[in-house]
């Protein structure tokens, strides 16, 4: 089924490539987004490591009548995902509409980014599949409704509505606090035009790894939340596979940065900043392994990063940088999926 998602990405890409029409992308970037929320919907229990208790934990919903026994059963800190899980349960929802409806608000979030931001939104969409936030949202369903609120709440701040985005924030912080990290990008954003940001970017990310265990033991005492305290370990089984993978896009999109920068100062730096505060944070899969998730905060703004680096780059170097990026993407993704196949419900 993986092959078959991206060989319909590819399809689309193509036949867009060759007219171009706005609202045809429109029309493809509809048909894409409903293929992975259906995808996401009806996957069986053997897509996503934790597939099998998130559908347990909802079709045993009933079991909590109150508010108050849901947050003694799943802590006052999970209560914005069980919560709102419950709303759809009492609506006599399957649980397939709640899988089905994460997965789009999360793709409503990442597309709001998307909208905004990217010139080449299907190749965006291929970012999102192949280095791996479509695979996660599958797996972490509390942290994906997190991410899709900073996300949004991101968005809001930028547009001026910060009603709106200190909400979703107080929301994030009682649905998975992991999605808390992003609130570093906020502060970022006002000095993105700085010589110095890249540079702090990458001091940021030195310090995130060379002092990671004194950075999760502040988050732990700022949190406050005991479950944070198991990650708290100094041994990892973990390799630099996503982290070198991470890199190398963003490397070779930082070489055909100039142009990009060039045409859109006022954000380009913002876009490359944060992706590579999304490999730094990958790092930190090194001390504890379960801490890969805090990268995914700042990952989707490769969905950014390397299509407009493509788009805004030399006409002579455009189609081999494009053909480079396609193919590291999709060969990470195929192959990291090797060992789990799609499969339906």
């Amino acid at each position: 089924m993986y092959y078959l998602l991206i060989f319909i990405i590819l399809i689309l890409y193509c036949d867009l490539s060759r007219h171009a029409y706005q609202r045809k992308e429109k029309y493809y970037i509809f048909i894409i987004c409903t293929i992975l929320v259906l995808m996401a919907a009806f996957r069986s229990d053997e897509v996503g490591a934790d597939t099998a208790g998130y559908r347990y934990s909802y079709e045993t919903l009933v079991q909590y009548p109150t508010f108050q026994s849901l947050a003694d059963r799943y802590t006052i800190y999970y209560i914005g995902y069980y919560g709102l899980s419950k709303l759809f349960y009492m609506a006599g929802m399957p649980v397939q509409v709640w899988f089905g409806f994460l997965e789009a608000l999360y793709l409503y979030a990442m597309m709001k980014l998307v909208n905004k931001f990217s010139k080449d939104k299907i190749f965006s969409l291929l970012v999102f599949v192949t280095i791996g936030l479509f695979s996660f949202s599958l797996a972490g369903l509390k942290q994906t409704l997190a991410m899709s609120m900073m996300m949004l709440s991101f968005i809001y701040f930028l547009d001026k509505k910060y009603i709106m985005s200190l909400l979703l924030i107080i929301a994030t912080y009682y649905t998975h606090q992991a999605g808390l990290i992003f609130l570093a990008a906020f502060p970022l954003y006002y000095v993105r035009k700085t010589k110095w940001f890249i540079p702090l970017i990458i001091i940021l990310c030195a310090l995130i790894y060379f002092y990671s265990y004194l950075f999760m033991e502040a988050m732990v005492d700022v949190l406050g939340n005991e479950k944070w305290e198991s990650y708290l370990v100094t041994e990892s089984s973990y390799t630099y596979v996503t982290f070198i993978f991470y890199s190398v896009i963003t490397v070779i999109a930082f070489f055909n940065f100039k142009n990009y920068n060039c045409i859109d100062s006022e954000f380009a730096r913002l876009m490359l900043g944060l992706s590579a505060l999304g490999c730094g944070l990958q790092l930190l899969a090194a001390v504890s392994p379960s801490l890969f998730r805090l990268a995914y905060l700042y990952t989707p703004f490769m969905m950014i990063l390397l299509p407009n680096s493509v788009y805004f780059a030399k006409p002579s170097n455009r189609i081999i940088v494009k053909l480079i990026l396609m193919c590291c993407i999709i060969f990470y993704f195929l192959y990291t999926n090797r060992h789990w196949p799609y499969s339906f419900v």
